[in-house]
């Protein structure tokens, strides 16, 4: 039986290891456009290439990852996941040339999309389920100072040192989140509908559809902001502005995190999603206006505090509207979403930057916010027609 305390060491332990395997994710995103503008030359649709051709690696797997996570065993998919994963982030040292780098870049995408799923699933099944809000929450958390600390370092390292650091750095945080996870017990046992026969449901699971199609055009904007803060800020000259807009995102993020898992626990979820994407639409249009630190600055703080109620809000939701005995197959289709605007936001984004700028960009970004609220509530309404429909038959 679980126990009702979210913090215990194993619970720290999967944090820990979530805090380091995006740690190593967020240090090559944020970084890695930089990097390449400046030692290959590359152009911005290479750039933008780089970036996306990860998230397909993801996209490519992740229908497969939480049926393969709920079969196999959510800490021992975990484990031989984030070994390979490890492996590609090592594999980056030597590679100097854009071809192999897309090669690694891809294969790299692959085993994070298991190694999240089935590490996010792990994390789940220690928590109590009138907690989940909070301890996704907390999951989150973790996720949310790897986004403080590495995108910043990353920038740091990438200034006062060389490219191959940055790579060296990368690839330690992998392998520590990696023996981490290794400390963290199991409760996995054999299940008979393990081996039942394989349809659609075993890969994506229906009733978490709905708002996983809201995370896909709210990830398409979050992509926005990763991929091209750091190019934007160096257009408008502003020296080291995209360390500080870093921080001032995620310290955001970690400051109201805390406060949305238990409002969520208590009230539900769906009472802060409308007023935080209106958040994140103003925090969106304030980055298209703003040439100065200081609104760059208040802008991260808008879109910290909003982005860090909707990510749990939407996680919590899916997961919620999936069966308890697989959550695997639920976070896997809300991520596959997620991670496909994402691809598809960071490549068909900086297309659009080519063509009309980044402040132009960032308009079109904010109406793409304003059409997921619209695209939530008609997913919202069309799910609480089905329901009263079911009570009524």
């Amino acid at each position: 039986m679980k126990n009702q305390s979210i913090w215990n060491k194993h619970f720290i332990l999967i944090c820990l290891g979530a805090f380091f395997l995006f740690a190593n994710f967020y240090i090559l995103l944020s970084t890695l456009p930089l990097a390449l503008q400046k030692n290959m030359d590359a152009t911005a649709q290479t750039m933008s290439l780089v970036v996306s051709v990860y998230c397909f690696g993801i996209v490519a797997l992740r229908p497969f990852s939480g049926m393969i996570t709920e079969r196999l065993g959510k800490k021992r998919v975990t484990v031989f996941t984030f070994l390979l994963f490890s492996i590609c982030s090592i594999a980056y040292l030597g590679v100097s040339s854009i071809i192999p780098l897309l090669g690694i870049r891809l294969v790299h995408g692959i085993f994070h999309s298991v190694a999240t799923t089935s590490h996010a699933a792990l994390a789940i099944d220690m928590l109590p389920p009138t907690k989940q809000g909070e301890g996704i929450g907390y999951y989150g958390l973790a996720m949310s100072l790897a986004m403080v600390i590495a995108p910043a370092l990353g920038i740091f390292v990438l200034d006062r040192f060389n490219y191959e650091t940055l790579l060296v750095i990368g690839a330690v945080f992998s392998v520590t989140g990696w023996v981490l996870t290794l400390l963290v017990p199991s409760e996995d046992r054999p299940k008979q509908q393990q081996k039942s026969p394989l349809s659609i449901s075993s890969f994506i699971e229906p009733g978490a559809i709905p708002i996983s199609l809201s995370a896909f055009l709210i990830s398409v904007c979050y992509s926005s902001i990763i991929s091209f803060i750091a190019l934007y800020t160096k257009e408008l000259q502003l020296n080291d502005a995209a360390m500080y807009f870093y921080i001032a995102f995620a310290l955001s993020i970690v400051a109201t995190r805390p406060f949305v898992g238990k409002f969520i626990d208590q009230k539900g979820a769906g009472y802060l999603v409308y007023p935080s994407l209106a958040l994140f639409a103003a925090g969106i249009l304030m980055l298209a206006f703003s040439t100065q630190l200081t609104g760059l600055l208040l802008a991260a703080i808008i879109l910290g505090a909003s982005y860090g109620a909707i990510f749990p809000c939407f996680q919590t939701m899916a997961v919620q509207a999936g069966p308890s005995h697989r959550p695997g197959i639920s976070i896997a289709t809300f991520f596959l979403f997620y991670d496909l605007g994402f691809g598809l936001g960071a490549f068909l984004l900086g297309i659009v930057v080519a063509q009309v700028g980044y402040s132009s960009m960032y308009i079109l970004v904010t109406a793409l916010v304003v059409v997921t609220i619209a695209v939530y509530y008609l997913m919202r309404e069309k799910s609480h027609t089905k329901k009263e429909q079911f009570i009524l038959e």
